[in-house]
């Protein structure tokens, strides 16, 4: 914590989630190279932060490069390999660009029939 006016604490992770909801009010607002000003702002503050990563990916991915968003999703799920939502968002960034092997793959790290030495069935997922 740091001290503000020189008698309050302040959190340092303000400064974060400021920066993270600017760069979404950006987003919405159409803006999104001003969106990604503030998110590269925001991680290089904390760079161990999944949520920052992947509305990083979403900007790409609004601006038309898919390559980066997928990559960026990527990047979001090897920060919690165990998380499934990080596996789901990294094989949807891979689904889009359709790199449809890259998303079988992901999906199958948390698929029990992959385990079981049975075929993945996506539907059922």
């Amino acid at each position: 914590m740091t001290l503000v006016d020189g008698d309050e604490e302040q959190d340092p992770t303000v400064q974060l989630w400021l920066l993270y909801f600017s760069s979404q009010h950006c987003l919405f607002t159409f803006d999104p190279e001003n969106a990604l000003k503030f998110i590269n702002r925001a991680i290089e503050h904390t760079p161990t932060v999944c949520d920052l990563f992947l509305l990083k990916a979403k900007i790409y991915q609004c601006m038309g490069n898919k390559e980066t968003a997928a990559q960026l999703a990527e990047e979001a799920r090897m920060l919690d390999t165990a998380d499934r939502n990080l596996n789901f968002e990294s094989a949807k960034y891979q689904l889009k660009k359709n790199n449809l092997d890259k998303a079988h793959d992901l999906m199958g790290l948390f698929s029990y029939e992959v385990w079981k030495g049975q075929e993945l069935n996506v539907h059922e997922m």
